[in-house]
């Protein structure tokens, strides 16, 4: 497998501490730093890819065809290493698909049916798996990729969209690799972001429909059942949260104009009464826990502007951040581990990520 590129980064201002403890952040003029990576950074993952207990960053970097993987140092620098990664990356996800114990890729390639994977070697280096990229069948291509074990047999599986067949397409996991891809119906018009649900009896995807106006949950471990977690008016991304510390998943949505959100009690989802929450224009979300009070915080990236938008865990507006125009990929990561989450946003126009400090971003609970 070809390196593109090689470089180390120093974190200048990512992870200091405030001038002064006492001060309130503010969240309109939170500053980030800005790391080089691939052109029209798309989609970001975090995980620990070489095993030495620090959180890393992995950003799908759709006209650069590539993959950066950021791997942080001791000192706070991050090295990066280019991978190729097939055509136009478009969403990644990371699960260890090898069953080594270490972390490793999958990249949704954009106008194709096709995922790409990368296979971590254990020190964060990474080669393409036998046989990738491996045909989805989807239709008409790919926007977005949900890996986990969802039939409960022990190996990862990989599901898409294939919003022309109203379905999404599955391949299940086996020991020498994948079946082929199989489609399970969800209704009409399946777009554009998965998401995973985890819960006690295995995990489901999560299937956001713009046409049916609604979230559904997949349950690929008997028989292909489909279950409606609520109504959502051009609902495009659906992502599991922590909404309320009780430690089952909850749902947050992006609809039409807004944001809605879903607590789950006894396996039953109940909107809760103060979302949606208005936007114009919201095309990606991330969630995670900000201010470390164990509930996870709501961040919403508009499509025609500069600003990531904060959400609490009960759906109130907690003011913005100003990123970079349209911030078209965004994840929260605790990575300095003082259990405040970082945000990482992607700049669609440009070649880098900001990461914001959570420490800046929210008072501590």
């Amino acid at each position: 497998m070809a390196i593109v590129k090689k470089q180390l980064i120093t974190v200048l201002a990512v992870f200091a501490s405030p001038s002064c403890s006492s001060a309130q952040p503010t969240l309109d003029t939170a500053s980030g730093t800005s790391f080089a990576v691939g052109e029209r950074p798309r989609a970001i993952t975090t995980a620990d890819f070489n095993g030495d207990g620090r959180i890393d960053i992995a950003v799908a970097n759709a006209d650069s065809d590539s993959v950066s993987i950021l791997l942080q140092q001791e000192d706070g620098a991050f090295s990066r290493v280019d991978y190729p990664a097939g055509n136009e990356p478009a969403d990644i996800a990371d699960a260890d698909i090898d069953g080594d114990g270490s972390v490793d890729l999958v990249v949704a390639n954009h106008e194709t049916s096709s995922v790409t994977i990368i296979i971590n070697s254990g020190d964060g280096s990474f080669t393409e798996a036998e046989r990738s990229p491996f045909n989805m069948a989807a239709r008409p291509h790919l926007h977005s990729v949900a890996v986990a074990d969802f039939n409960d047999d022990g190996f990862i599986d990989i599901a898409s969209d294939s919003s022309d067949s109203d379905s999404i397409s599955v391949m299940f996991g086996k020991s020498n690799g994948f079946e082929p891809s199989i489609q399970a119906n969800v209704g009409e018009f399946p777009y554009y972001r998965l998401g995973i649900l985890p819960s006690e009896t295995g995990t489901r995807v999560l299937v956001p429909s713009p046409r049916a106006n609604r979230v559904s949950q997949l349950d690929l471990s008997s028989g292909l059942a489909l279950a409606v977690i609520g109504d959502a008016r051009g609902a495009v991304m659906a992502r599991s949260a922590n909404l309320d510390n009780d430690g089952v998943a909850d749902v947050v949505a992006i609809m039409g104009d807004g944001v809605v959100m879903w607590s789950q009690v006894d396996g039953r989802f109940s909107k809760l009464e103060s979302t949606p929450v208005a936007f114009d224009d919201a095309t990606e979300l991330a969630t995670g826990d900000l201010d470390g009070d164990g509930r996870d915080e709501i961040i919403v990236g508009l499509w025609g502007s500069d600003q990531i938008q904060i959400l609490s865990h009960d759906g109130k507006r907690l003011g913005k951040i100003q990123a970079c125009f349209r911030p078209a990929a965004l994840e929260i990561a605790d990575l300095n581990g003082d259990q405040k989450g970082e945000v990482i946003a992607g700049c669609w126009n440009g070649s880098n990520i900001l990461i914001f400090d959570g420490s800046t971003i929210l008072p501590a609970s």
